[in-house]
Protein backbone atom coordinates (compact mmCIF):
# COMPACT_ATOMS: atom_id res chain seq x y z
CA UNK A 1 0.00 0.00 0.00
CA UNK A 2 1.41 3.61 -0.98
CA UNK A 3 1.30 4.81 2.83
CA UNK A 4 3.26 2.32 3.87
CA UNK A 5 5.46 2.28 0.56
CA UNK A 6 5.95 5.88 1.75
CA UNK A 7 6.80 5.74 5.44
CA UNK A 8 9.42 3.13 4.45
CA UNK A 9 11.49 5.02 1.86
CA UNK A 10 10.93 8.33 4.28
CA UNK A 11 14.01 9.78 4.99
CA UNK A 12 12.67 9.45 9.22
CA UNK A 13 11.69 13.61 9.13
CA UNK A 14 7.71 12.31 7.90
CA UNK A 15 5.49 10.07 8.92
CA UNK A 16 7.48 9.41 12.32
CA UNK A 17 5.78 8.21 15.40
CA UNK A 18 5.44 10.56 18.73
CA UNK A 19 7.23 9.58 21.52
CA UNK A 20 7.48 10.35 24.93
CA UNK A 21 10.31 13.53 25.23
CA UNK A 22 11.98 12.03 27.95
CA UNK A 23 12.77 8.17 27.53
CA UNK A 24 11.30 7.46 23.91
CA UNK A 25 8.47 5.43 24.45
CA UNK A 26 6.13 5.74 21.66
CA UNK A 27 2.88 4.48 24.11
CA UNK A 28 3.01 7.31 26.20
CA UNK A 29 4.18 11.14 26.61
CA UNK A 30 6.34 12.82 29.08
CA UNK A 31 3.80 14.36 31.44
CA UNK A 32 2.57 10.50 31.51
CA UNK A 33 6.23 8.98 31.64
CA UNK A 34 6.20 6.36 34.91
CA UNK A 35 10.25 6.48 34.68
CA UNK A 36 10.31 10.77 35.32
CA UNK A 37 9.40 10.45 39.19
CA UNK A 38 11.80 7.71 40.06
CA UNK A 39 14.86 8.94 37.67
CA UNK A 40 14.45 12.30 39.70
CA UNK A 41 14.44 11.02 43.28
CA UNK A 42 17.70 9.29 42.21
CA UNK A 43 19.13 12.86 41.01
CA UNK A 44 17.97 14.19 44.13
CA UNK A 45 19.96 11.56 46.16
CA UNK A 46 23.27 12.24 44.20
CA UNK A 47 22.97 8.87 42.16
CA UNK A 48 22.99 7.55 38.47
CA UNK A 49 19.27 6.27 37.68
CA UNK A 50 21.01 3.76 35.69
CA UNK A 51 23.11 2.16 38.69
CA UNK A 52 20.15 0.10 39.52
CA UNK A 53 20.38 -3.25 36.87
CA UNK A 54 16.90 -3.11 36.92
CA UNK A 55 16.42 0.57 35.52
CA UNK A 56 14.59 1.30 32.19
CA UNK A 57 18.03 1.88 30.21
CA UNK A 58 19.46 -1.54 30.84
CA UNK A 59 16.45 -3.20 29.18
CA UNK A 60 15.36 -0.67 26.57
CA UNK A 61 12.12 -0.74 23.88
CA UNK A 62 13.23 -1.69 20.31
CA UNK A 63 12.78 1.09 17.34
CA UNK A 64 9.52 -0.14 15.61
CA UNK A 65 8.00 1.11 12.35
CA UNK A 66 7.26 5.00 11.92
CA UNK A 67 10.08 6.14 14.92
CA UNK A 68 12.98 7.87 13.09
CA UNK A 69 15.95 5.80 13.58
CA UNK A 70 17.76 7.89 15.97
CA UNK A 71 15.13 8.83 18.16
CA UNK A 72 14.77 5.72 19.93
CA UNK A 73 14.46 4.58 23.54
CA UNK A 74 17.99 2.65 22.55
CA UNK A 75 19.98 5.49 21.43
CA UNK A 76 18.57 7.23 24.32
CA UNK A 77 19.63 4.42 27.34
CA UNK A 78 22.75 4.35 25.20
CA UNK A 79 23.79 8.41 25.88
CA UNK A 80 22.26 8.58 29.14
CA UNK A 81 24.36 6.06 30.30
CA UNK A 82 27.78 7.57 29.43
CA UNK A 83 29.35 9.96 31.87
CA UNK A 84 29.59 12.60 29.16
CA UNK A 85 25.90 12.22 28.67
CA UNK A 86 24.74 12.79 32.80
CA UNK A 87 24.20 16.26 32.79
CA UNK A 88 21.96 16.01 29.95
CA UNK A 89 20.52 13.28 31.30
CA UNK A 90 19.70 15.67 34.45
CA UNK A 91 18.66 18.16 32.18
CA UNK A 92 16.11 16.06 30.40
CA UNK A 93 14.68 14.77 33.87
CA UNK A 94 14.15 18.18 35.71
CA UNK A 95 12.16 19.47 32.31
CA UNK A 96 9.93 16.00 32.78
CA UNK A 97 9.52 16.45 36.04
CA UNK A 98 8.04 20.27 35.21
CA UNK A 99 5.87 18.79 33.15
CA UNK A 100 4.09 16.67 35.19
CA UNK A 101 3.89 18.86 37.95
CA UNK A 102 2.76 21.35 35.10
CA UNK A 103 0.17 19.07 34.24
CA UNK A 104 -0.78 17.79 38.05
CA UNK A 105 -1.40 21.81 38.66
CA UNK A 106 -3.65 22.60 35.63
CA UNK A 107 -5.79 19.01 36.42
CA UNK A 108 -6.18 20.15 40.04
CA UNK A 109 -7.19 23.97 38.54
CA UNK A 110 -10.06 22.47 36.13
CA UNK A 111 -11.03 20.25 38.96
CA UNK A 112 -10.97 17.37 36.51
CA UNK A 113 -9.25 14.39 36.44
CA UNK A 114 -8.09 13.05 33.21
CA UNK A 115 -9.61 11.17 30.83
CA UNK A 116 -9.51 7.76 30.46
CA UNK A 117 -7.22 6.27 27.62
CA UNK A 118 -8.79 4.26 25.35
CA UNK A 119 -7.75 1.70 22.57
CA UNK A 120 -6.51 3.70 19.32
CA UNK A 121 -7.67 0.37 17.64
CA UNK A 122 -11.72 -0.34 18.34
CA UNK A 123 -11.89 2.48 21.21
CA UNK A 124 -12.66 0.41 24.17
CA UNK A 125 -12.07 1.96 27.30
CA UNK A 126 -11.17 -1.43 28.85
CA UNK A 127 -7.59 -1.83 27.29
CA UNK A 128 -5.37 -0.72 24.90
CA UNK A 129 -4.21 -1.16 21.29
CA UNK A 130 -1.39 -3.74 22.18
CA UNK A 131 -4.21 -6.21 23.97
CA UNK A 132 -6.74 -5.77 21.57
CA UNK A 133 -8.06 -9.01 20.37
CA UNK A 134 -10.16 -6.90 17.79
CA UNK A 135 -6.90 -5.45 16.26
CA UNK A 136 -5.30 -8.98 16.43
CA UNK A 137 -8.05 -10.55 14.29
CA UNK A 138 -8.67 -7.79 12.11
CA UNK A 139 -4.45 -8.17 11.06
CA UNK A 140 -5.18 -11.95 11.06
CA UNK A 141 -8.50 -11.48 8.40
CA UNK A 142 -6.00 -9.37 6.31
CA UNK A 143 -3.19 -11.46 6.52
CA UNK A 144 -5.38 -14.39 4.82
CA UNK A 145 -7.16 -12.22 2.52
CA UNK A 146 -3.74 -11.01 0.85
CA UNK A 147 -1.83 -14.82 0.93
CA UNK A 148 -5.47 -15.56 -1.05
CA UNK A 149 -4.81 -12.76 -3.25
CA UNK A 150 -1.69 -13.36 -4.10
CA UNK A 151 -1.73 -16.88 -4.87
CA UNK A 152 -4.53 -15.77 -7.53
CA UNK A 153 -2.36 -12.99 -8.50
CA UNK A 154 0.75 -15.42 -8.74
CA UNK A 155 -1.48 -18.23 -10.46
CA UNK A 156 -2.25 -15.59 -13.23
CA UNK A 157 1.06 -13.22 -13.76
CA UNK A 158 3.34 -16.00 -13.12
CA UNK A 159 2.28 -20.21 -13.72
CA UNK A 160 -0.95 -18.70 -16.19
CA UNK A 161 1.14 -16.08 -18.54
CA UNK A 162 5.15 -17.24 -17.60
CA UNK A 163 5.71 -13.44 -16.91
CA UNK A 164 8.31 -12.51 -14.54
CA UNK A 165 11.89 -10.41 -15.30
CA UNK A 166 13.39 -12.06 -18.23
CA UNK A 167 10.21 -13.29 -20.41
CA UNK A 168 9.59 -11.65 -23.93
CA UNK A 169 6.44 -10.67 -24.12
CA UNK A 170 4.50 -8.77 -27.58
CA UNK A 171 3.42 -5.13 -26.83
CA UNK A 172 0.97 -2.60 -28.53
CA UNK A 173 1.74 1.45 -28.32
CA UNK A 174 -1.47 3.53 -29.15
CA UNK A 175 0.01 6.15 -32.22
CA UNK A 176 -2.38 9.29 -32.53
CA UNK A 177 -4.28 9.05 -35.64
CA UNK A 178 -2.57 5.49 -36.83
CA UNK A 179 -3.05 2.21 -36.28
CA UNK A 180 -1.04 0.82 -32.97
CA UNK A 181 2.16 -0.32 -33.33
CA UNK A 182 3.44 -3.84 -32.15
CA UNK A 183 6.69 -4.10 -30.61
CA UNK A 184 8.72 -7.37 -29.15
CA UNK A 185 10.05 -6.55 -25.28
CA UNK A 186 11.65 -8.27 -22.16
CA UNK A 187 10.56 -7.70 -19.02
CA UNK A 188 13.15 -6.49 -17.00
CA UNK A 189 11.35 -5.17 -13.49
CA UNK A 190 8.42 -6.21 -11.33
CA UNK A 191 7.65 -4.28 -7.89
CA UNK A 192 6.84 -7.48 -6.31
CA UNK A 193 7.70 -6.32 -3.01
CA UNK A 194 5.29 -3.80 -2.80
CA UNK A 195 2.04 -5.47 -4.19
CA UNK A 196 -0.97 -6.69 -2.31
CA UNK A 197 -5.37 -6.74 -2.95
CA UNK A 198 -4.85 -2.91 -2.65
CA UNK A 199 -3.69 -3.08 -6.19
CA UNK A 200 -7.44 -3.49 -6.63
CA UNK A 201 -8.88 0.15 -5.56
CA UNK A 202 -12.32 -1.50 -6.51
CA UNK A 203 -13.24 1.64 -8.84
CA UNK A 204 -15.59 -0.15 -10.61
CA UNK A 205 -17.94 -0.28 -7.72
CA UNK A 206 -17.77 3.65 -8.18
CA UNK A 207 -16.15 6.59 -6.42
CA UNK A 208 -17.54 6.54 -3.17
CA UNK A 209 -16.97 2.75 -2.74
CA UNK A 210 -12.94 2.56 -3.85
CA UNK A 211 -10.63 1.95 -1.35
CA UNK A 212 -8.89 5.29 -0.40
CA UNK A 213 -5.72 6.60 -2.10
CA UNK A 214 -3.44 6.35 0.33
CA UNK A 215 -4.03 2.25 0.36
CA UNK A 216 -4.37 2.04 -3.31
CA UNK A 217 -0.70 0.39 -4.73
CA UNK A 218 0.18 0.84 -8.17
CA UNK A 219 1.59 -2.85 -10.54
CA UNK A 220 5.01 -1.43 -12.31
CA UNK A 221 5.80 -3.42 -14.67
CA UNK A 222 9.11 -2.32 -16.64
CA UNK A 223 10.34 -3.17 -20.26
CA UNK A 224 12.67 -2.54 -22.70
CA UNK A 225 11.45 -1.93 -25.95
CA UNK A 226 14.08 -0.96 -29.31
CA UNK A 227 16.74 -0.26 -26.24
CA UNK A 228 13.76 2.09 -24.41
CA UNK A 229 12.74 1.37 -20.76
CA UNK A 230 8.79 1.11 -20.91
CA UNK A 231 5.71 0.30 -18.49
CA UNK A 232 3.04 -1.80 -19.30
CA UNK A 233 -0.32 -2.12 -18.60
CA UNK A 234 -2.80 -5.19 -18.87
CA UNK A 235 -6.18 -4.98 -20.77
CA UNK A 236 -7.95 -2.71 -22.74
CA UNK A 237 -10.75 -0.77 -23.23
CA UNK A 238 -12.22 2.73 -22.04
CA UNK A 239 -13.42 3.77 -18.77
CA UNK A 240 -13.83 1.96 -15.46
CA UNK A 241 -12.48 -1.32 -18.02
CA UNK A 242 -9.73 -0.11 -19.15
CA UNK A 243 -5.99 -1.69 -17.65
CA UNK A 244 -7.90 -4.51 -15.48
CA UNK A 245 -5.96 -7.35 -14.77
CA UNK A 246 -8.48 -10.60 -13.79
CA UNK A 247 -9.01 -14.26 -13.39
CA UNK A 248 -12.25 -16.59 -13.07
CA UNK A 249 -12.61 -15.13 -9.65
CA UNK A 250 -12.92 -11.23 -10.60
CA UNK A 251 -10.75 -8.46 -10.91
CA UNK A 252 -6.71 -8.68 -9.33
CA UNK A 253 -5.37 -5.06 -10.56
CA UNK A 254 -6.83 -1.96 -11.55
CA UNK A 255 -4.21 0.30 -10.35
CA UNK A 256 -1.27 1.01 -13.01
CA UNK A 257 1.19 3.02 -12.91
CA UNK A 258 1.98 5.26 -16.04
CA UNK A 259 1.62 3.02 -18.88
CA UNK A 260 3.61 3.25 -22.27
CA UNK A 261 2.63 -0.09 -23.77
CA UNK A 262 -0.12 -2.40 -23.51
CA UNK A 263 0.60 -6.50 -22.81
CA UNK A 264 -0.49 -8.70 -26.06
CA UNK A 265 1.19 -12.01 -25.27
CA UNK A 266 3.92 -13.80 -23.75
CA UNK A 267 6.48 -15.26 -26.22
CA UNK A 268 8.84 -16.64 -24.46
CA UNK A 269 8.43 -17.48 -20.51
CA UNK A 270 10.34 -16.74 -17.76
CA UNK A 271 13.27 -18.53 -16.84
CA UNK A 272 13.64 -17.01 -13.41
CA UNK A 273 10.25 -17.55 -11.79
CA UNK A 274 9.34 -15.50 -8.61
CA UNK A 275 9.34 -18.14 -5.52
CA UNK A 276 5.91 -19.31 -4.08
CA UNK A 277 7.13 -18.04 -1.16
CA UNK A 278 6.37 -14.72 -2.04
CA UNK A 279 2.58 -15.52 -1.40
CA UNK A 280 2.85 -17.16 2.38
CA UNK A 281 5.04 -13.90 3.20
CA UNK A 282 2.12 -11.48 2.19
CA UNK A 283 2.95 -8.08 2.45
CA UNK A 284 2.55 -8.83 6.46
CA UNK A 285 4.28 -5.98 7.65
CA UNK A 286 2.30 -3.37 5.63
CA UNK A 287 -0.79 -5.34 6.93
CA UNK A 288 0.23 -4.69 10.76
CA UNK A 289 1.76 -1.49 9.68
CA UNK A 290 -1.78 -0.57 8.46
CA UNK A 291 -3.97 -1.77 11.89
CA UNK A 292 -1.22 -0.46 14.31
CA UNK A 293 -2.03 3.18 12.90
CA UNK A 294 -5.05 3.46 12.38
CA UNK A 295 -8.58 2.97 13.70
CA UNK A 296 -10.95 0.32 12.76
CA UNK A 297 -13.34 3.38 12.43
CA UNK A 298 -10.86 4.67 9.33
CA UNK A 299 -10.00 1.67 8.12
CA UNK A 300 -14.05 1.45 7.42
CA UNK A 301 -14.40 4.69 6.40
CA UNK A 302 -11.56 4.78 4.09
CA UNK A 303 -13.22 1.22 2.11
CA UNK A 304 -10.47 -1.05 3.30
CA UNK A 305 -12.62 -3.23 5.09
CA UNK A 306 -14.79 -3.49 1.61
CA UNK A 307 -12.21 -4.30 -0.05
CA UNK A 308 -11.08 -6.97 2.63
CA UNK A 309 -14.62 -8.32 2.30
CA UNK A 310 -14.28 -8.76 -1.50
CA UNK A 311 -10.96 -10.44 -1.42
CA UNK A 312 -12.14 -12.57 1.77
CA UNK A 313 -14.91 -13.94 -1.16
CA UNK A 314 -13.16 -14.17 -4.35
Amino acid sequence: MQVYNQNQSDSGYQNSKPTCSYCRDPEHRATDCPHVASDWASFQRLEIPSKDPTHWTHNPIQRINGQRSWNTQTNTARWYMRPDGWSKWYAECEKAHIKQQNARTRQAASGTTRRASKCGFCGSLDHNRRACSKMDAMFDRLVSANQKWRQRFYDKFVTELGLSVGAVVKVKQQQWNRPDKEHIAIITSVNWSELSMFCDKNDRAGYGKRVDNKFQQLLSVTVTVNGESRTMKFGSGSGRSQGMLSDSDGVLIDCFSYQNVEYIETIARSETPLDEEWVTQAHRESLLFAVKKYSLEKLEDWNVIRLLEIHEKA
